[in-house]
């Protein structure tokens, strides 16, 4: 329970709430302030209530881009989208979404997401709690989406997540069908990636892993992304890329 003081200071009065606490070393208790109500009169009734003054920045996040990317994502139901293809719960959507929102803006590594999610305002956004986050967490949300079963066939729930998404953005748009396509070579440093291979990327020859990506025409949707064998020559996909399309619709 908490209760009032008031103590006259120079001539002023000011009230003062406090609580009583036990310490259990001392085997007593002890008053303790709780917060300055601001300046009182002798019958305690507040006159002038305490002005609050920052003297220093403790911590601070940019939030305009993660705004902005986070209301898209709220308008074209990305979250629920994500739950209903990979039938998993809230919090596994929240976390595959939380990657695909530090890819848009903070682009961490992801080690250091559940660090990046703790220190902005997303867990208040999603309603998660951070503290359930880790990088095993988020290692996990990949597989979901993508994974070689036991009989070496490949799972892709992702291309079936990006269809899902692709429809509902193009259910509120007039943009035509056309899209763009360009493959870029990303070098690999591991040793467990069956995409993995010999191949080029703007250094010239290395182990590199092929990533192929899809836009709309005209405003630059994001259509479809997928890897790609790393030694595969770049036209190589474009008909099996064309195919996946038309089966589509596009």
């Amino acid at each position: 329970m908490t209760h009032i003081v008031n103590k006259l200071i120079k001539g002023r009065r000011y009230a003062y709430e406090y609580k009583s606490v036990y310490d259990p070393k001392r085997k007593r208790s002890y008053e303790r302030m709780v917060r300055y109500l601001g300046r009182c009169d002798e019958h305690g009734k507040i006159l002038e209530e305490p002005k609050i003054a920052i003297d220093a920045v403790q911590s601070s996040f940019p939030v305009g881009s993660l705004v902005t990317f986070y209301a898209a994502a709220k308008q074209l139901h990305v979250h629920e989208t994500i739950r209903k293809v990979l039938t998993c719960s809230e919090r596994e959507a929240a976390t595959i979404l939380l990657l695909a929102l530090n890819q848009a803006t903070a682009r961490v590594p992801l080690y250091r997401v559940s660090e990046w999610v703790r220190a902005s305002p997303l867990p208040q956004w999603l309603n998660i709690n951070p503290d359930e986050l880790s990088t095993r967490c988020f290692e996990d949300a990949l597989t979901n989406l993508c994974h070689l079963t036991p009989q070496k066939t490949w799972e892709n729930k992702g291309l079936v997540l990006q269809h899902e998404l692709t429809k509902t953005w193009r259910g509120s748009s007039r943009e035509p069908a056309g899209v763009y396509y360009d493959i870029t070579k990303q070098a690999y440093y591991g040793s467990h990636c069956p995409y993995a291979a010999l191949g080029h990327d703007e250094r010239g020859t290395s182990v590199v892993i092929g990533f192929g990506m899809v836009v709309s025409k005209e405003h630059a949707h994001p259509i479809l992304c997928q890897a790609l064998p790393g030694g595969q020559n770049d036209s190589v996909s474009v008909a099996p890329t064309l195919e996946l399309l038309q089966a589509q619709g596009l």
